[in-house]
């Protein structure tokens, strides 16, 4: 197993690019351009972490993650999970039309 294990988004070792609540995750190997860096503000050793969120954030607004998936995946308890998906903006398309189904529901049901 490897030891250069990146923390997770609050620090807690164990949740990485290579290692996550123990499973064996495939390792990525990609080259960023130089302006790509720069635009993003990022150092190079950010980028596995930010890869891996916005990996995340893309599955879960496709429907293929869940809520809970999200949290397990980046180690993040139901609020901080509820944070990172709003600061992401990712929200699914089809949660705003089950909003609006169950809002007609309730108004429905209240009269």
């Amino acid at each position: 197993m490897r030891q250069e294990l990146l923390p997770g988004r609050h620090g807690r070792a164990g949740c990485g690019i290579v290692k996550c609540k123990e499973f064996m995750a495939a390792t990525v190997e990609i080259s960023v351009p130089d302006t790509l860096l720069k635009a993003l503000g990022a150092e190079p050793a950010e980028l596995p972490r930010q890869t891996l969120e916005a990996l995340i954030v893309q599955a879960f607004r496709k429907g293929q993650l869940t809520h809970a998936q999200v949290g397990e995946l980046l180690e993040l308890n139901r609020f901080e999970t509820d944070g990172f998906l709003k600061n992401a903006q990712a929200f699914r398309v089809r949660e705003g039309e089950e909003f609006a189904s169950d809002l007609e529901s309730l108004r429905r049901i209240s009269k």
